[in-house]
């Protein structure tokens, strides 16, 4: 493929290296950042001296940072301003546009400079009129053609193109001003069909915006085409004449001849048949030769085609590999360990008329994972060979329809194979490159992958919700693992107490944090709870420190994470399996509660609730309670849980009866003001509440043969269920009746009020005997408490006050 060297650049260096940037100078600023005059959305800024090429720009719209980026330059070329088009291929917004850039070191030689100021803001209105589309989409063997706009044409910059494989995007190019190119390099699987899409991009967007993106209605099916170049092959071998013109037969399909031979081995053990059968023929020799300054052995060297490319009146092809008289300039922020090679055919006509496969030694010193050879041309620019099959025997394989010098290279982390992702499933392609945590054998290209990854959710183009928890225990063990590399992935986790442990703060801190937050830190709080709906309530909520002291409050998360909370005591002798956790950010569900910890996933810090589920809940248990409902003769039941005659009150009680105030009042019902304590053992039952599938407001109470049942507002009776109505807790049996008197749900007792419903709360007297039911909104709210102390005073295992 042809490499594109302003494509998207960041590179991050690994330890042996970061040590060798002592002594490294640090690059100029940028200067004379700006919109490029006569040229709409096209920054440009004057080149920094000793710079490698690399700049990384921040896009702002309304000083809120639009997206941002790093692009590489030609090593080779200097001239005065560098000038980027990205900005106009991202446009969409209307709004006051401005950027700034740095100039990225190697960490070598020398370090990134600071960010230059900030352009001037340009305003944009985006028009209504949209340029033209490109027309006649075709192919052209395995190249994609394409004619201009009928009209407007002087307003075309240029063209975004992409190739697909059964509908997925595998490569493309940006405001290309060509109206072709040749996909056959990518075109390498025989069983899809391939089709590409083209997009106009307008040089004046403020006038008309970018046409829209149309795709090639014919797509190019490789296993089709294979079969046309097979039965071609078929046939020559048939014919001694034949194969004496094959050369020239072959040479009008090229590269269909090319794809096929890099997609289908049949073709190529045809192509090795009739390169055999020709030089048998024409007596031609077909040979290699090593030059001795180049380190490779030539029983690992393969070559398939040479002999079919002899010139006129040629006895002899010989695969020649030998060290270029004058060497190219290689990046090295892009490649290290490079070797340099001229592979060429002697006794071969200077054009070839059939590829030529190849199969190479892979140099030692270079890791094969990140192997790559790079094609240079006479002007200085190379294509990166595509596809390269490597091999078990630590060789690979490609073809070509042309030779001069190569470059057998180890991948760095050059920013031309890894883009930006723009959706959720290129984040999740991209992260899935990355190997574990403890099998990273390159920092550089981890921390590179990294800063994509990073760049794509600060572009907004994906969100937290795209990740899951696997993704997120991945790449949070990767940014720990990278901190032992480099500063900029090094960040202090702080929780306190409640918080037991927590995954993804890392990767949070350095994707919020942009790399310059050097602590993250988590707090919880517990909330009181109003209803017998919720056992549990609390708040989360963080914040990132920064190197320069300043702080920032994190709510909504950037990246998920993944929190365990140390539930308190009482919730261990409540769990029940079937209860829900649900809040800000999180998904309902059942609750994750083992060994005293709550763990669950979440895209947002806030409000966390743990409530029961109502199927759980016990009916009006009518064999539980004494049977002492009470019929009202009122339309609905009084508002107001106690009643005078039903609670402790002064007068003539006794205080013999029950406990006294202990503090000489005259009230002779004991104190509410005290704390309580709790015996810690588990106890038989849970306070099982119902999850509020509805909103009781709206609703009105209906009275039937003297019982009471709740309506909601769409006209569904309220059944199985606690309802908080009027500030007053009541419940509704299976059968949708208003229980009163005692309640017996899951194990735990509870009151209501025999004429009202209304649940009790505090200290009671029922039948002469005191008891206490829970007056804390904590979950146990109306619970009946046995076998402790309250106030001072004993509770037996039924719950009566030992007087």
């Amino acid at each position: 493929m042809k490499r594109s060297l302003t494509a998207a650049a960041a590179v991050f260096l690994s330890l042996n290296m970061a040590f060798s940037a002592v002594a490294a100078t640090k690059l100029g600023t940028p200067q004379e950042v700006r919109w490029k005059e006569g040229e709409e959305a096209m920054m440009q800024w004057k080149r920094v001296e000793e710079a490698g090429g690399r700049y990384s720009v921040e896009v702002y719209l309304e000083d809120q940072l639009y997206y941002s980026d790093t692009y590489q330059y030609s090593a080779t070329f200097k001239p005065e301003y560098h000038e980027n088009n990205s900005f106009l291929i991202r446009l969409t917004d209307d709004g006051s546009y401005k950027f700034r850039v740095m100039a990225r070191g190697d960490n070598v030689e020398t370090l990134d400079s600071e960010w230059s100021d900030f352009s001037e803001t340009w305003d944009y209105i985006r028009p209504e009129s949209p340029l033209g589309v490109a027309t006649n989409l075709r192919w052209e063997e395995t190249t994609a053609c394409w004619n201009a706009p009928a009209e407007n044409a002087e307003y075309v910059k240029g063209y975004n193109y992409g190739l697909y494989a059964d509908g997925d995007r595998i490569t493309g190019g940006n405001c290309t001003p060509q109206l072709s190119y040749d996909f056959s390099r990518y075109i390498t699987d025989p069983d899809v069909e391939y089709t590409f899409s083209v997009r106009v991009i307008s040089n004046t967007p403020s006038k008309f915006y970018h046409g829209e993106t149309i795709f090639c209605e014919t797509p190019y099916g490789a296993d089709a085409e294979n079969k046309l170049i097979s039965d071609q092959l078929d046939a020559i071998l048939e014919s001694e004449e034949a194969i004496l013109n094959a050369p020239d037969t072959l040479s009008s399909n090229l590269k269909k001849v090319q794809v096929a031979m890099q997609s289908d081995a049949d073709v190529l053990d045809k192509i090795a048949e009739l390169e055999a059968a020709y030089t048998e023929q024409k007596g031609i020799a077909v040979g290699t030769q090593i030059s001795s300054d180049v380190d490779m052995n030539e029983d690992d060297i393969k070559v398939v085609g040479a002999g079919l490319n002899a010139a006129e009146n040629s006895d002899a092809v010989t695969f020649n590999v030998s060290k270029p008289k004058k060497e190219v300039v290689v990046d090295h922020t892009a490649y290290r360990n490079a070797v340099q090679v001229d592979l060429s055919l002697k006794g071969a006509a200077g054009t070839l008329k059939v590829p030529v496969q190849i199969t190479l030694p892979i140099p030692a010193g270079i890791n094969p994972d990140f192997f790559q050879i790079l094609h240079y041309h006479a002007d200085g620019t190379y294509d990166v060979i595509f596809p390269l099959t490597k091999n078990s025997d630590n060789t690979v394989t490609f073809t070509v329809t042309s030779f001069s010098t190569f470059v057998l290279a180890e991948e760095g982390a050059d920013p031309a194979f890894i883009a930006t992702p723009s959706n959720a499933t290129e984040f999740k392609d991209l992260a899935d490159t990355l190997p574990a945590a403890d099998e990273i054998e390159d920092s550089e290209l981890a921390a590179l992958t990294m800063a994509k990854l990073r760049a794509s959710i600060l572009n907004k183009d994906v969100k937290a919700s795209d990740l899951d928890a696997e993704m997120v225990e991945k790449l949070d063990a990767i940014v720990e693992e990278l901190a032992r590399f480099d500063e900029e992935f090094a960040v202090n986790v702080e929780m306190d107490d409640f918080v037991a442990d927590v995954t993804g703060a890392h990767l949070l801190a350095y994707v919020a944090g942009k790399g310059k937050a050097e602590t993250i830190t988590l707090f919880h709080t517990s909330l009181a709870t109003a209803s017998n709906a919720t056992k549990l309530k609390f708040e989360l909520s963080g914040k990132l420190t920064m190197a320069d002291g300043s702080e920032d409050t994190i709510s909504t998360l950037k990246t998920p994470l993944l929190i365990s909370i140390a539930a308190p005591e009482e919730y261990d002798e409540v769990h029940k399996t079937s209860d829900k956790l649900s809040g800000d950010g999180i998904e309902q569900g059942p609750v994750d509660y083992e060994d005293g910890l709550i763990t669950f996933f979440t895209t947002k810090l806030g409000t966390v609730y743990v409530k029961g589920s109502s199927s759980e809940s016990g009916g009006d248990s009518s064999d539980d309670k004494p049977s002492d409902a009470g019929d009202s003769s009122d339309d609905k039941p009084s508002s107001g849980g106690d009643n005078s005659d039903d609670k402790p009150s002064g007068g003539d009680d006794s205080s013999d009866d029950k406990p006294s105030s202990g503090d000489g009042s005259s009230d002779d019902k004991p104190s509410s003001g005290g704390s309580s304590s709790r015996r810690s053992g588990p106890r038989s039952g849970i306070v099982k509440e119902s999850d509020l599938p509805k909103s009781p407001a709206g609703g009105s109470w209906k009275l039937a043969d003297g019982m009471y049942s709740y309506y909601y507002s769409d006209g569904t009776r309220a059944e199985n269920v606690w309802l908080e109505i009027g500030s007053v807790w009541y419940y509704f049996g299976k059968d949708g009746i208003m229980a009163t008197g005692w309640l017996k749900d899951n194990g735990n007792y509870f009151y209501l009020d025999p004429a009202t419903g209304a649940m009790a709360t505090g200290w009671r007297e029922i039948d002469g005997t005191w008891y206490y039911f829970n007056e804390a909104g904590n979950g146990f709210k109306g619970m009946m408490l046995a076998d402790t102390v309250v106030d001072g005073y004993q509770l037996d295992e039924s719950g009566a006050w030992v007087s």
